[in-house]
């Protein structure tokens, strides 16, 4: 496999996550290593699509933190590439704000790039304690 080409936002944990899958897969379905590149792109691209599944879910968490991004490989010998397709890879969480505004309640925006935000929730209590200022946010995009 081929990781020369990282596309932007791809990390290393991606690579050695695919990686460590797709070693794991080799050894269970051909424990003696006769395997035919149509089966290498067979399992890479189920240990491709297991890494983009977790990506995809990790971006809805926390829009901030991870950015879309499209996994594919390479195999060098054959120059085959690989690119999971997945029927939700699309999906867009739904963001709804309330009608009128809460006592204690602050809403924000932060950007990120062109094409993407997260929106910044803020509530502040009223509550006898020694004056510090604790700070909770959520982040939902």
């Amino acid at each position: 496999m081929d990781t020369s080409n990282a596309k932007a936002g791809i990390t290393g944990r991606d690579v050695r996550g695919v990686e460590k899958v797709l070693s794991g897969l080799l050894k269970l379905m051909y424990p003696h290593g006769d395997v035919t590149d149509e089966q290498l792109s067979e399992l890479l691209e189920i240990a491709l699509e297991g890494r983009q599944r977790v990506r995809n879910q990790l971006h809805l968490m926390a829009a901030g933190e991870y950015g879309p991004v499209v996994l594919t490989a390479k195999l060098v010998q054959s120059g085959n590439l690989i690119t999971p397709t997945l029927p939700d890879a699309h999906r867009q969480q739904k963001v709804t704000l309330p009608s009128s505004p809460k006592i204690g309640e602050v809403i924000g925006l932060a950007v990120i790039g062109d094409d993407h935000g997260c929106l910044l929730h803020f509530e502040m209590q009223a509550s006898k304690g020694s004056g510090r200022i604790i700070t909770s946010v959520r982040c939902k995009k």
